[in-house]
């Protein structure tokens, strides 16, 4: 399963980041999910006050989620998500924040809805994903409780994202790894229940992600190490 989080795109670079969506689409065979801020509507009547959106860039924004085989998922509660401007002829209203899934999402998760919440900071709503968790809940116990095989999970997928404009070697790419949703569940699941022994498990020499432990408290011993063999050395 894929899930993708989009931040805010920047006008100037909505061409790289809809080549990048064409890109992770491409023969996408897994359940795929694209939540965010696209920072660009799909129809005018998405907007309310304000100059009206240019239909040149609707259109290729829709054409960009048909070519990747992304459906909207559909929301509940109001109908933007980004507001600018308190007075009435200053307001403006747009949905840009969305949620879309291909079909193979769609099957996974038959009842998932996206709701759209109250913004306490943000101009932007905070979207608010919903999905049926008893087929993930129970892939995960099945692991877990019964060695369930999840072979298939190891698997993950490489994209390489470019640093630069016009990138020439491989160096000017930032490699990133896609794991799936349940790989990261059972995961954590894992190193939570693994809480309770993992000081046993661990060398008392290794201070470094464990829980009580710090990395500043082997600089002290190590001090203290240095401070007693000089004293030795001067004969104290």
């Amino acid at each position: 399963m894929e899930i993708h989080r989009l931040l805010w795109i920047p006008l100037q670079n909505k061409n790289a980041s809809w080549y990048l969506l064409r890109y992770l689409g491409q023969e996408q065979e897994h359940p795929w999910l694209v939540s965010g801020d696209f920072n660009e509507i799909a129809y005018s009547f998405e907007k309310m006050g304000g100059q009206l959106r240019e239909e040149k860039r609707m259109e290729v924004f829709r054409e960009v989620l048909k070519e990747c085989s992304l459906i909207d998922v559909g929301y509940s509660g109001k109908w933007y998500t980004w507001e600018r401007g308190n007075l009435p002829e200053t307001n403006i209203r747009e949905r840009l924040d969305r949620s879309v899934t291909n079909e193979k999402w769609m099957e996974f998760f038959p009842t998932g809805n996206v709701h759209h919440l109250t913004s306490s900071f943000s101009d932007h709503c905070p979207l608010l994903i919903s999905t049926s968790t008893e087929n993930v809940g129970k892939f995960c116990l099945e692991f877990l409780n019964n060695g369930k095989d999840i072979e298939d999970l190891n698997l993950t997928e490489i994209v390489l994202i470019p640093k630069y404009s016009n990138p020439t070697n491989l160096a000017n790419f930032r490699p990133i790894s896609f794991c799936t949703v349940v790989y990261k569940i059972i995961a954590k699941s894992i190193a939570n229940r693994m809480q309770a022994v993992i000081g046993r498990c661990i060398d008392s020499a290794q201070s470094a992600f464990v829980t009580g432990r710090l990395i500043s408290d082997n600089i002290l011993i190590a001090y203290e190490v240095l401070h007693t063999l000089r004293q030795r050395h001067n004969g104290k």
